[in-house]
């Protein structure tokens, strides 16, 4: 691989991704909340009808680590 396309590939920005479930919205949002804190970002909701169940789809940045 040339190594301007290494470079290119190791400077994007790399991102670790969680999901939340919870039976309400409100609950939800608290989870949210709280893992706010810790740099999440909310990506999307999506509200499941046969399980009942609202999720929520976060993304931080990952830590660079070679």
């Amino acid at each position: 691989m040339p190594e301007h396309v290494s470079e290119f590939i190791h400077s994007q920005q790399q991102w670790e991704y969680l999901r939340l479930e919870a039976p309400a919205a409100e609950s939800l949002n608290d989870k949210m909340k709280d893992v706010g804190r810790e740099a999440w970002e909310l990506v999307s909701v999506v509200y499941s009808h046969e399980a009942d169940v609202w999720h929520g789809f976060l993304k931080r940045p990952r830590a660079y680590s070679e």
